[in-house]
């Protein structure tokens, strides 16, 4: 009953959502064999919305190295739009580059840094079929609010390359995930949000799930809630999609579209 009672206070109390302004564009890929290529296909606008996945992966060998040893490949990295308390749209993520806690980042910082600071640098955008309800928005704000700062998980990561990984035979034995967590790896903390807000259903060891686990419908399928995975680029027709790294350098503050 407490619960309930607290998604309806967040409800009723929740400002006004704030307008959300189109932000680049995206594009059908091949998932299954070319998912960093365009393939033929009309762009479509991008206009976030709470609950959209974002994936992102860069050309980066150690990660590549210790991924593999985990069981899993790129993309390496997932994020979930959310809705802030103050009615603002902000990507929620465990452990981005240059940060070592769960962050909210606007659309513009979070991009910037990507492609600023990655060799071929790539970002997938899954979006939601069906809007979330009041009640679902007000849970997916009231989880990102209450896990800010929390350390990512440096340690369970290391974890995957021993006995103990998650996927391991002894991993079963390790501690699962709740809202409650001390520590977030970036697809756990989207999985358990997934969850939190009633979303995603069932019965899920999240400390199994990596983005591309998510990126792929493996374990958690994700199809019926969500599209499938486009590519995310700046320009609406760029000849080489590669351009949007220095497109977005060159992106006025405010995150004007042109």
């Amino acid at each position: 009953m407490l619960p309930l009672l607290l998604g309806l206070t967040l409800t009723v109390s929740q400002p006004s959502p704030t307008a959300v302004a189109q932000f680049g564009y995206t594009w059908p890929v091949d998932r299954d064999r070319h998912p960093e290529h365009i393939i033929a296909g009309a762009s479509q606008a991008y206009v976030p919305q709470e609950g959209d996945l974002l994936f992102y992966s860069a050309k980066r060998p150690l990660f590549r190295m210790l991924y593999a040893m985990a069981g899993t490949f790129k993309p390496y990295h997932s994020a979930i739009v959310v809705r802030r308390a103050n009615g603002s749209f902000a990507l929620l993520e465990a452990g981005p580059r240059g940060y070592e806690e769960v962050v909210l980042l606007t659309f513009e910082e979070r991009f910037r840094t990507h492609f600023e600071t990655s060799e071929e640098g790539v970002i997938w955008v899954r979006r939601l079929k069906c809007p979330l309800s009041p009640m679902e928005s007000a849970r997916l704000t009231q989880f990102a609010e209450t896990q800010v700062g929390k350390d990512f998980a440096f340690g369970r990561l290391a974890m995957q390359v021993t006995p103990l990984r998650s996927r391991g035979v002894l991993g079963r034995f390790t501690k699962k995930s709740t809202p409650a967590n001390k520590t977030w790896f970036c697809s756990e903390l989207v999985a358990t949000a997934l969850l939190d807000m009633g979303r995603a259903r069932g019965s899920y060891d999240v400390r199994q799930i990596f983005p591309r686990d998510q990126f792929y419908d493996r374990i958690m399928d994700l199809s019926p809630g969500w599209e499938l995975p486009r590519r995310w680029t700046w320009r609406p027709c760029p000849s080489d999609p590669s351009q949007s790294m220095q497109d977005i350098r060159t992106m006025p503050r405010g995150g004007v579209v042109p």
